[in-house]
């Protein structure tokens, strides 16, 4: 059926940035920052020009926003490029979201490197 589309469920790369929009739009989940996260993950906020590097870093970022009513949310299909996924993004305040880039690395499934740029 050429009409058919496939759900996001269906495919792993946008179950992945879904599971990464809710964590950083939902309240702190430590467990769920290490489900997503490998131990030695970095994440790298090109907005507020900030490296958190180890899981227990990136746990702190994550818990920090949560307290401020952080949003993500992906705004176009995930592009993969051999370990690499990129989507398009909306972040911010719940009242003021930013357009961007969001980019990760995988390895053995969890996020290694991540990437977040403003939009230009």
């Amino acid at each position: 059926n050429p009409t058919a589309t496939t759900s996001p469920a269906a495919n792993p790369d946008a179950a992945l940035m879904a599971d990464l929009d809710a964590l950083w739009s939902s309240p702190y989940d430590a467990a769920k920052v290490a489900t997503l996260y490998a131990a030695d993950a970095v994440l790298h906020d090109m907005v507020a020009s900030e490296t958190s590097t180890g899981l227990e870093a990136i746990q702190a970022k994550v818990k920090d926003y949560a307290g401020q009513n952080f949003k993500v949310t992906t705004t176009s299909a995930p592009i993969r490029q051999g370990d690499f996924v990129a989507v398009f993004v909306k972040f911010g305040a719940a009242d003021a979201m930013y357009p961007g880039l969001g980019v990760v690395e995988l390895k053995h499934g969890k996020v290694l490197n991540q990437w977040v740029y403003p939009a230009p």
